[in-house]
């Protein structure tokens, strides 16, 4: 609906293309949008109840094939919804937006380490597994 809406009004948005070549849609950021101004768009919505607490809901990783490839504007759409109905199933309806310039975004950066539970108890473990046995 947005990429639509930005190419309704003559802007170049599409999905972002990786430094890889290839387009990606998920992660940082959703659409990339070409002109005088070019800019880096990511797309979330949030409801009145969760805009005040401190789920994570942005962040950013990095990859080994980036989609932000250019100096450009980093900017982040939000739309508030609210739950309705509408033909008798329920609806999420847009409320009121808000556009948020991510240059000056305060965040906060976790530092995580993490493995997956093959990395942990499968094949690969072996490496620091110190012990095993069954339980009588």
């Amino acid at each position: 609906m947005v990429k639509a809406a930005l190419r309704a009004v003559g802007l170049l948005a599409r999905t972002p293309v990786t430094a890889g070549g290839g387009a990606q849609a998920t992660g940082y950021p959703d659409l990339e949008v070409s002109g005088p101004a070019p800019c880096y768009l990511e797309l979330k919505t949030f409801s009145a109840q969760t805009a005040n607490t401190t789920q994570r809901s942005f962040y950013f990783s990095p990859s080994a094939a980036p989609k932000v490839t250019r100096d450009a504007l980093h900017l982040l759409l939000a739309y508030e919804l609210e739950t309705t109905g509408r033909d008798g199933r329920p609806a999420f309806a847009p409320l009121r937006w808000k556009l948020i310039s991510l240059e000056n975004l305060e965040v906060h950066l976790k530092f995580e380490f993490n493995q997956s539970n093959r990395g942990l108890y499968g094949p690969e473990a072996t490496k620091a597994l110190l012990a095993e046995g069954t339980v009588e």
